[in-house]
């Protein structure tokens, strides 16, 4: 039997909490927040009225190349170090509110 070594995994150590909450003032109208150079995982869940939130990280693709998250749904992106990323995104419906939390 072979020998293949052995390799050691070193998860990204995450100590900052930052949490965003943005509402969304007019429908089917591009916003964008910047996430924090450093961050090394992040969420983002749509809550308040019911509608469909769009992000991209393109500008001014959030209406036509874009991830959907429902109301009440939650995406998360992990293992990363994130240097110079832009969320874009834009609501079905004003009043809707898109939770970020990053943790760097």
């Amino acid at each position: 039997m072979a020998n293949i070594g052995s390799f050691t995994v070193v998860l990204p150590q995450a100590t900052t909490p930052i949490i965003q909450n943005i509402s969304i003032a007019a429908a089917n109208t591009e916003q964008s927040y910047v996430i924090p150079n450093g961050t090394k995982w992040f969420e983002i869940t749509s809550r308040g009225k019911k509608a469909i939130i769009k992000y991209s990280y393109t500008s001014g693709q959030s209406g036509t190349v874009y991830r959907e998250i429902y109301t009440g749904q939650t995406h998360t992106k992990e293992y990363l170090n994130i240097d110079g990323v832009t969320l874009y995104f834009q609501s079905s419906a004003v009043g809707a509110i898109l939770e970020i939390e990053a943790w760097k």
